[in-house]
């Protein structure tokens, strides 16, 4: 859904509920648009009463995990990507012929509950499912992205660099993975590779109107280069 206005798409589909309330759609689309607004606990009872409609829609489940994600429950945010990832293994080849991209949706719920398994701390399972994303679309950059942060947790440095490498290539303008790699990087000892990704990242930051963002890199490359040890 491409809309700026959420009051106003949150206003429609409020209207197009009390028109037909057994119609799903509107109740996803406000959900979607609670969600972008930070209204998380609005868009899991938008959801709940999509999947009450539409008990075997993957979208309600997947996009309720998105909201409990946000919320910092990660436990019950995997209990839904959980639902999802079985429900569309279910997909039957017919249903399969109308979902655009099938690769790719999978592999943004494996990448999106690896990103709740990492969160719980525990970087193993959030690697599987990073890899199994990667295996199912090897284009999608958060994957190796998020991969790339899970390697870095169990000091595997060089798998690491390596995912942050391939994950900018993707997506040159990521700010986060040039930090990434940059702290990677100097556990490696390759300091003057560090200093580079943390100039560049401190702009990406700043591209993106993310000032604070920008001075904590700026900070980090200081203490580079005053050989201050930042991990």
């Amino acid at each position: 859904m491409q809309i700026d206005n959420y009051a106003n798409a949150i206003a429609d589909c409020t209207q197009a509920i009390s028109s037909n309330s057994h119609n799903v759609e509107p109740y996803l689309n406000r959900g979607l648009a609670y969600f972008r607004t930070g209204n998380y606990q609005a868009a899991i009872a938008d959801y709940d009463a999509m999947l009450q409609l539409a008990p075997n829609d993957l979208r309600g489940y997947y996009n309720r995990g998105l909201a409990k994600l946000g919320q910092g429950k990660y436990k019950n945010a995997i209990a839904d990507y959980d639902k999802a990832i079985v429900l569309i293994h279910n997909v039957g080849q017919s249903d399969k012929q109308s979902i655009d991209s099938l690769s790719e949706i999978s592999a943004d719920i494996y990448t999106d509950r690896g990103i709740a398994k990492f969160m719980l701390v525990d970087a193993s399972e959030a690697i599987a499912d990073f890899s199994e994303a990667i295996t199912l679309d090897n284009q999608n950059a958060r994957a190796f992205f998020n991969r790339g942060c899970a390697y870095h947790r169990q000091h595997l440095f060089v798998n690491a660099i390596a995912d942050f490498t391939i994950s900018l290539q993707l997506d040159p303008h990521n700010p986060d993975a040039y930090m990434g790699r940059a702290i990677a990087q100097h556990n490696q000892g390759r300091d003057r590779e560090a200093v580079q990704d943390l100039q560049i990242a401190a702009s990406e930051f700043l591209a993106k109107g993310e000032d604070r963002s920008s001075r904590h890199a700026l900070d980090l490359l200081h203490q580079l280069q005053q050989k201050t040890i930042f991990t």
